[in-house]
């Protein structure tokens, strides 16, 4: 600071060292202000780049901006899509829901009527194996009552012709076993014929063959209607004889009852005993009965 001066010498000599003073001291100002303004200006120049970085930074922000938009967009649309997608799936799993419980129903349905047809076919299988099994005691039982029958058949054959072949059978037989193909529709006719000749012959009474007036005439008559008797209920049998006796006595029941009248008559006794003599008598009886 400026000193003070007591008299006027000593008073120029204050005022220059005052003046030095502020000289020095307006100098440092002056270097103060100049790197105040240097500073000023470097904090200018650095605000200048930060406003260009910020202007940057703005744009880029702004461009961030845009596609965080874009982005909001599709975001919308794909989340549009995935609820309609959902909706979609939603529709789609009740459709197969309901299918499948359809299906479930049928399938329930199926069993059901599987399950009935098994219980139908088991009860079918046992009625069929009931009824195999009625049949085969029924064929068992004809053929235990028809095999007397024909061995006795093949017996008398035997004896009354020993070294001759069977002839073939004449058509009225053919057609009587249902064996004639050219004239099927005949043998009903056929049938009521030999019926009809069969009722013409001489009956027979209890004891046996009626007693004849000429008894080698009446002998030879007897032999062969016994013997074509014989041979038509042999081959009037013969489809029907693996099914049932019944049927075949009820396809010509008069000609059945003559061949069992025939068959119980004494008469083949007789002509046993005449043909191969006393020995054989016994042996053919017990085969014939």
């Amino acid at each position: 600071m400026a000193e003070k001066c007591g008299d006027g010498i000593h008073s120029v000599e204050c005022l220059e060292k005052n003046f030095m003073a502020l000289q020095k001291k307006m100098e440092e100002d002056f270097s103060q202000v100049e790197t105040i303004q240097t500073k000023v200006k470097a904090l200018s120049a650095d605000w200048e780049e930060r406003h260009q970085q910020l202007k940057i930074e703005q744009e880029k922000v702004a461009e961030l901006e845009a596609q965080i938009k874009q982005l909001n967009t599709k975001q919308e649309e794909v989340m549009a899509s995935l609820q309609a997608d959902m909706l979609r799936a939603a529709s789609q799993i009740q459709e197969k829901e309901g299918l499948a419980e359809r299906l479930r129903s049928e399938v329930a349905f199926l069993e059901k009527r599987v399950r009935v047809a098994c219980q139908e076919a088991a009860g079918s299988a046992a009625e069929l194996e009931k009824g195999a099994h009625e049949a085969r005691l029924a064929l068992e039982a004809t053929l235990s009552t028809l095999c007397p029958q024909l061995d006795r058949e093949e017996v008398v054959s035997e004896t009354l012709q020993p070294e001759q072949e069977a002839p073939p059978p004449p058509p009225r037989e053919q057609f009587l076993c249902g064996q004639d193909t050219e004239c099927p529709g005949k043998a009903e006719g056929v049938e009521a014929k030999a019926e009809e000749a069969l009722q013409g012959q001489p009956q027979e009474a209890v004891g046996g063959l009626q007693e004849e007036a000429e008894p080698r005439a009446s002998g030879g008559v007897g032999v062969t209607s016994s013997t074509d008797l014989l041979a038509l209920e042999r081959h009037a049998l013969g489809p029907w004889s693996h099914r049932s006796g019944e049927q075949a006595a009820f396809r010509s029941p008069l000609g059945f009852q003559k061949c069992r009248e025939v068959f119980e008559s004494p008469f083949w006794e007789r002509l046993l005993q005449l043909e191969r003599g006393e020995n054989c008598t016994s042996v053919c009886y017990h085969g014939l009965f």
